[in-house]
């Protein structure tokens, strides 16, 4: 047996898919938690000097987009989920629409949306996400909330290992690449140059100046429709509008526990179907063995049902809210999503006020569209959408397509916070915040155990996967149409790099995952 208190082994060899035995991290009062240390860094800062919780998560929202461009962007789009001691909890959906001069037809043509270009790319509503939040939550001025971000990108930062290595798809897949170049290129073939970004530091300044006013109208708006509508016009100036909507949550009971998310077009009603479900399969099978193939066969279930059924209500008129009321049959076939550019954060401030934010630009390097005069990154949320004219998801102008993004609360008998989360993980993340929720719940784990354990996600085109550990016990116990697990390496990012925090009546804890770059910091 190993002496070591960090590693859990059952023999003293080493063993690189031993699971550290790391722990969360427990605090008084306060937390944060990022993928990525500076933002996470920042948001300590900002709760340091009394900000709220809603302005540790702007401020380190916007350091993300600085130090992760391949994950999520001024660009994107941005989901939260808010939780006050006074008013209980409330949803933000900060998404934009598709076109005024949606090219349907073509798309028709090609058989599909296309993954980079500007046909790619809808309305993004991170900086109207931003400003709702502030102007509801915030307490500390709005320039206040920027400078680090604005700092980071003018002054530059040291690129991390994700980002060298994303730079390899972002070479292939961003233009103008001469932009992308002069930005990154240096940071790939030497590491001992910072990554530094003045037009987009500009572009912060006027959103300092301005609000989100400056994002969505003036010159940044002129210099982003003038790259998108550069062969016809695809955007009309109207079409350039943040749409930040404060929602009532979607919920439902998990063993004796209350789940919130985001209602759609977030897809975070697959997670609480997925959760009804299990619940009930675990009263009916209570002598099974194999609870991880029922909390899998749930959430087939509940991807079906969405996958069929959800599309923007503002022109479906599709109730998720009675969809979760009322139980139906599940049909069809599981639908292959694109590999996701998303990041996770979470921000607890000494009053109990919590967030839980999500933010995007889809795939990795979103459309792969750079605006130079601006150093905006724009998103390709455009493949969130179908082509089949049946389906309440089908493409069309001013329609918000079906988001992968969403995060949670989740809280007991009493109504108080019992946790917080999110992941990011494109389409596998209801099935990472399943078995996340899974441990926190059923099994009581602590945040970070329950991070740790390893997962399984289901790949509709490819088959099941399961990471790898020695002994390899879940890929050994589970099965998907027939077939047996294939494995991934262990700590493979594929299954998620989430965020996990656990509230107590005087204390705190937070889990961070290994599988990302992320850091949480505890008061």
């Amino acid at each position: 047996m190993t002496n070591d208190p960090y590693v859990a082994s059952s023999s003293g060899e080493s063993n690189s898919s031993a699971i550290p035995r790391k722990g969360s991290f427990r605090g008084n009062k306060s937390a944060v938690a990022a993928d990525h240390p500076i933002a996470a860094s920042t948001g300590a800062h900002i709760l340091h000097e009394g900000g709220s919780a809603a302005d540790a998560a702007i401020a380190m929202s916007a350091v993300l987009t600085v130090v992760q461009p391949q994950m999520s962007h001024l660009g994107g789009d941005l989901f939260a989920m808010v939780f006050s001691p006074q008013n209980g909890s409330i949803a933000l959906n900060s998404s934009g629409a598709a076109p005024s001069n949606t090219k349907i037809q073509e798309f028709k043509d090609l058989k599909e949306i296309p993954e980079s270009g500007v046909n790619s790319v809808t309305t993004p509503g991170c900086v109207a996400g931003w400003e709702a939040l502030h102007t509801r939550f915030g307490k500390l001025p709005w320039p206040r909330l920027f400078e680090p971000a604005e700092q980071l990108a003018r002054e530059g930062f040291p690129p991390s290992q994700a980002l060298i290595r994303a730079l390899i798809g972002g070479k292939k897949k961003v233009k103008p690449s001469k932009y992308f170049l002069s930005i990154f290129e240096q940071s790939f073939t030497d590491n001992t140059q910072k990554v530094i970004q003045p037009e987009l530091a500009n572009t912060f300044r006027i959103i300092m100046r301005d609000g989100s006013s400056g994002f969505y109208d003036g010159e940044i708006v002129e210099h982003c429709l003038n790259h998108l509508n550069a062969d016809g016009q695809l955007f009309k100036k109207d079409d350039w509008q943040g749409d930040a909507r404060w929602e009532e949550p979607l919920s439902t009971n998990f063993l004796g526990h209350k789940v919130l998310t985001q209602p759609p077009p977030s897809r975070g009603l697959v997670l609480l179907l997925a959760l009804k479900k299990y619940d009930s399969l675990l009263k009916k099978k209570a002598d099974s063995t194999v609870k991880e193939q029922l909390a899998m066969e749930s959430f087939i279930y509940a991807t079906k049902l969405v996958d069929s059924l959800a599309g923007d209500p503002d022109q479906t008129g599709f109730d998720a809210y009675q969809l979760i009321t009322n139980e139906q049959q599940s049909t069809g076939k599981l639908q292959a999503g694109s590999d996701g550019g998303t990041t996770h954060l979470l921000a607890i401030d000494n009053s109990g006020f919590s967030i839980s934010l999500i933010q995007s630009i889809f795939s990795s390097w979103g459309s792969g569209v750079f605006v130079p005069e601006t150093g905006i990154l724009l998103n390709n949320r455009m493949r969130g959408f179908v082509l089949d004219e049946n389906h309440p998801n089908m493409v069309s102008p001013g329609k918000r397509p079906m988001h992968t993004l969403h995060s949670y609360l989740v809280t007991d008998k009493e109504d108080n916070l019992y946790a917080l989360g999110g992941t990011p993980g494109a389409f596998r993340q209801p099935q990472t915040n399943l078995q996340i929720l899974d441990g926190l719940i059923r099994l009581q784990k602590n945040p970070q155990d329950a991070l740790d354990d390893p997962r399984w996600g289901i790949d509709p085109e490819k088959g099941l996967f399961v990471e790898s550990r020695t002994p390899n016990i879940l890929g050994e116990k589970l099965q998907f149409e027939g077939s047996p697990a294939h494995y991934l390496e262990s700590w493979d990012g594929w299954t998620g790099r989430a965020s996990v925090a656990r509230i107590y009546p005087n204390w705190l804890e937070v889990g961070c995952d290994l599988r990302g770059e992320g850091q949480a910091i505890v008061d």
